[in-house]
């Protein structure tokens, strides 16, 4: 095998390939100098984004105000239901009282004004029963109308809290934290595998570390305002 006369010329000389790194020296420094003026010239870095967490839910389930509202509609519910109780009592005694005229008669005994009688009887019957119905109706509509405008309060008042406790605490962004909620579906009900779908979108936070839940700060605020009179 023959030898080569001359040791091949490597590409970059020795003295090219020691002058790369002072290169990249300047080129970082400018970098630097660059970063120093802007930041002197009022650019500034983006701070991290504060964010906190409510389980709005929860809120709801321990606030005394909620307490004392739900007692109200509760009384307002027994309040209704003694007014229909009293409805359906006079309706059962319009009904002993037709059974009994119509017990001893014959149909001898009906003639054109005893007809007439009757027949005004069982119109009445069939009116209380009517207003029996119309007087459920318009109870569960009003009820349904006070638990809707409890909630709506309660909510308002939740939102207007988490503000105080975000402003002072100096959080950026507060979402509603329902990472505790389990994915399930009802089988008894068709689309099972629709369910789970809608639940997963609806998500909105699946993980949150507990020293960014102020859950517990808006339900001690909340709950002292309302003791303390508002």
């Amino acid at each position: 095998m023959s030898v080569p006369s001359r040791v091949p010329r490597p590409s970059v000389s020795r003295s090219r390939f020691l002058r790369r790194p002072a290169a990249i020296v300047a080129a970082a420094g400018l970098a630097l100098a660059l970063v120093g003026a802007g930041v002197a010239g009022g650019a500034r870095l983006a701070r991290p984004t504060a964010v906190a967490v409510v389980d709005v839910n929860e809120v709801l389930s321990n606030l005394d105000q909620q307490k004392a509202r739900s007692d109200e509609i509760q009384a307002m519910r027994r309040s209704l239901q003694q007014e229909g109780d009293a409805l359906v009592a006079e309706f059962q005694a319009m009904v002993q009282a037709a059974r009994e005229r119509e017990a001893g008669l014959t149909e001898a005994d009906l003639d054109e004004a005893t007809r007439a009688s009757l027949l005004a009887g069982r119109e009445a019957l069939r009116r209380k029963e009517l207003e029996i119905e119309a007087f459920r109706q318009r109870s569960e509509r009003r009820l349904d109308w006070e638990r809707s405008y409890a909630l709506e309060d309660l909510v308002r008042a939740i939102d207007e809290e988490i503000d105080r406790v975000a402003e002072a605490a100096g959080y950026d962004i507060v979402l509603a934290d329902d990472s505790g909620l389990k994915i399930a579906a009802d089988r008894r009900q068709p689309n099972a595998e629709g369910q789970i779908a809608a639940q997963v979108r609806q998500r909105r936070v699946l993980f949150a570390v507990r020293g960014v839940d102020i859950t517990q700060d808006v339900i001690n605020r909340m709950n002292n305002a309302w003791k303390a009179g508002g």
